[in-house]
């Protein structure tokens, strides 16, 4: 476990949502956060085993963001997304939980991570669903993995699609992509110098589990792919990913 000290500290403990940046390691990888402050939280890299049973990792770049729950806003304060916390447990890979939004978004893009580590079965979450008022979710562990997973706190990011201005005066881009097993390309249209990028696919069109992995993030874009468990032919169809790019 890894802590991350957060650049300021937050009256209560912030929302977080985060992504692993690189791909220096190619075995099928998650996120996994846990002891979340004010101040800090501590997060780890979690491989899963279907392909074989050791867990280690290279180092990787981790991109998060922090945020007050509640609504967010752009420098003119206007509501462009909000931020909350719920707590879920998953019975079976059948049960889809929904979330009901405070806000109406006309394109939203989800972000959402675990919090805690109650359960220690390598899991993620999975979308499908995403409306203008709401979104369903399920805590998705892997194939090779019964699917139970028990309660766990867990946080989620939305954001409008577009390019904004937090009330931080940060620049941020919200955008989705079509992309599969195979790494696409997505070019900014905000300006940035050294973007913190964030994704998370927003459909469940194939029902193998699925996590997306990033690489070559810079001022100008990224490339992204979904990725399969190992002991699955590697192969996926297209699915909607989400993005947040932020300055």
């Amino acid at each position: 476990w890894y802590t991350v000290d957060l650049h300021e500290e937050f009256p209560d403990n912030p929302i977080i949502v985060s992504s692993i940046e690189t791909y220096d390691g190619s075995d099928t990888a998650g996120l996994r956060i846990r002891n979340l402050g004010p101040s800090s939280f501590q997060v780890l890299i979690e491989e899963e085993q279907s392909g074989d049973v050791e867990i280690g990792h290279t180092t990787e770049r981790v991109a998060y963001f922090a945020v007050e729950a509640g609504a967010i806003t752009d420098s003119a304060g206007s509501v462009i997304g909000e931020a909350g916390g719920i707590v879920r447990e998953q019975v079976d890979r059948s049960q889809w939980h929904t979330v009901n939004l405070a806000g109406i978004y006309q394109n939203p893009v989800v972000m959402m991570n675990i919090v805690t580590y109650a359960g220690q079965q390598p899991a993620h979450l999975r979308l499908r669903n995403v409306g203008m008022s709401s979104f369903q979710f399920q805590v998705e562990e892997w194939l090779y993995l019964d699917a139970y997973h028990v309660d766990e706190q867990i946080h989620y990011v939305v954001l409008e699609s577009g390019i904004h201005e937090l009330s931080s005066h940060r620049s941020v881009e919200v955008g989705t992509i079509q992309a599969d097993h195979n790494f696409t390309d997505v070019w900014f249209a905000a300006d940035f110098n050294d973007p913190v990028i964030l994704s998370h696919s927003q459909t469940y069109n194939g029902w193998h589990a699925i996590t997306t992995r990033q690489t070559d993030g810079g001022p100008s874009g990224f490339s992204i792919k979904v990725e399969e468990e190992e002991g699955n032919d590697g192969s996926h169809v297209f699915e909607e990913i989400g993005y947040i790019a932020i300055e």
